[in-house]
């Protein structure tokens, strides 16, 4: 999966190089709630997570004569609670992606798509892991991909703000180890994100 990610990557970087050397680009920087947050936990099923807080920072450049903006961006979100009782953790997940966006014609209404790749971090009490993996169990967290489907409005006099609804899904894994025992555990993070900013 971190190969198919890294190629994935590489050739979205490719393309938009290409593109933004053509065009001229522009900046868009959103703040998001993340809203019915739910975390799959392999082995353990779906818990719901608290909502949370999510910076976001994207460069796009519109096609000439297109409908079409092409970028990437990068998503932070601030640290949120899951509320499964056996885990009592907090995590995070920090999203680097392309994106590829449709506008609607003579209309501020848009459709957007975002893949990529995103790191994982995970804030595990040691009295949990001890009792629900074992004593002398430590663990690793590794990333996964990002991705992420959505629509947004333009609005303002010169139409440089912006809403946006967004799906989106991120992918982790965790790796537990005792002594002589390795296990590795997935974790897929999907929320919706709502979020709005403005264009530089």
């Amino acid at each position: 999966m971190k190969k198919i990610t890294v190629l994935v990557l590489m050739f979205l970087f490719l393309i938009s190089s290409g593109v933004m050397a053509q065009n001229q680009g522009y900046f868009q920087a959103q703040i998001g709630a993340d809203l019915f947050g739910e975390i799959d936990v392999e082995n353990y099923g779906d818990q719901d997570t608290d909502a949370g807080i999510s910076l976001i920072g994207e460069y796009k450049v519109p096609m000439n004569n297109s409908p079409w903006t092409f970028g990437g961006g990068i998503t932070y979100q601030l640290e949120r609670e899951e509320d499964a009782d056996y885990l009592a953790s907090e995590f995070d997940f920090t999203s680097f992606y392309g994106l590829a966006q449709y506008d609607i014609v003579d209309n501020p209404l848009y459709f957007i798509g975002k893949l990529g790749y995103s790191t994982f971090n995970l804030d595990m009490p040691i009295g949990a892991v001890n009792n629900y993996f074992g004593t002398n169990v430590s663990y690793d967290e590794s990333g996964g991909m990002f991705y992420g489907i959505g629509a947004g409005y333009t609005f303002g006099e010169k139409e440089n703000y912006v809403f946006e609804f967004l799906y989106s899904v991120n992918k982790g894994e965790v790796e537990l180890s005792d002594q002589t025992n390795k296990t590795t555990m997935d974790f897929d993070y999907s929320k919706f994100t709502a979020s709005i900013g403005m264009k530089f």
